[in-house]
């Protein structure tokens, strides 16, 4: 069975520029300050990958592959419906 990592919000990443996000807003614009929790509610154990892993890492890791592989913040942020704020907290914290 292949290793999937857990979340670890402190960890430092190792792919993304820091200078993609040097202007991430701590305020979402409906109320205030933001988290992953907040932005990507659990979706609970992640059937395909059979662990209770919560599901919600195919998301935030689809999130970060596009960004990697060269997509815009602005056009990943449209396409899942979120703010630019939140597509870059999520390159920020999520670690998958």
């Amino acid at each position: 069975m292949p290793q999937v990592a857990a979340w670890n919000p402190g960890a430092q990443s190792t792919s993304l520029e820091d200078a993609d996000l040097e202007e991430i807003s701590e305020e979402s614009p409906i109320n205030g300050p933001i988290s992953l929790d907040e932005a990507f509610p659990s979706l609970g154990p992640c059937a395909l990958c059979g662990t209770e892993i919560d599901a919600r890492h195919r998301v935030l890791d689809a999130i970060v592959g596009r960004h990697t592989a060269g997509d815009s913040i602005e056009s990943i942020a449209e396409d899942y419906n979120r703010s630019p704020d939140v597509i870059k907290l999520v390159l920020k914290e999520w670690r998958g």
